[in-house]
């Protein structure tokens, strides 16, 4: 994805990506999924901005096989994914933000200022909200249909969100 972004750049894999950023005699930057982000902090590393991706973990399966075959439909199930406004998620992503923050402290320049941005930003809604659940898997952005409903789906999380990122805040 990268390469297809930015083809003039020189892109190389590397094992550690922090210690190679470091190591290098060049300008270096690198793509890392951060956990909590003490390592980059010991290592005298930056983070810039909001972060490219929330690392999610997805089940990936044929839509078809998973309506006719019900080992598999069973299977998902029985994993219990959780929605994308779930509050078991709010919290994780609530925890994760602050823990980078905690670890971080001056070394995340950018840092955004309102958590409700890292779920959902206002210039996303402006262009169209993404399906979040198979029943609307055919929706186009343009959709007009439940539009009202998703946005205060939208906006309960986010107050939920930032609920549960105060209280982690005020119990240091």
């Amino acid at each position: 994805m990268v390469r297809s972004a930015y083809p003039k750049l020189n892109i190389i894999s590397v094992h550690d990506v922090e210690d190679a950023v470091v190591a290098s005699k060049e300008n270096a930057i690198g793509l890392e999924i951060v956990q909590s982000g003490s390592t980059l902090r010991k290592k005298g590393l930056y983070l810039f901005g909001t972060p490219l991706f929330l690392s999610e973990s997805l089940y990936v399966a044929n839509y078809y096989t998973y309506i006719q075959d019900n080992d598999v439909s069973d299977i998902i199930s029985t994993l219990n994914p959780v929605g994308y406004y779930d509050s078991k998620r709010l919290k994780e992503l609530a925890k994760w933000f602050y823990a980078l923050e905690t670890n971080l402290g001056e070394n995340w320049i950018n840092k955004p200022k309102d958590i409700t941005t890292m779920l959902v930003s206002d210039l996303e809604k402006e262009e169209g909200l993404r399906p979040y659940r198979l029943a609307t898997r055919y929706w186009s952005p343009s959709d007009k249909y439940k539009i009202q409903e998703a946005y205060e789906a939208i906006e309960v999380a986010k107050e939920e969100l930032k609920t549960y990122y105060n209280q982690l805040k005020e119990n240091k």
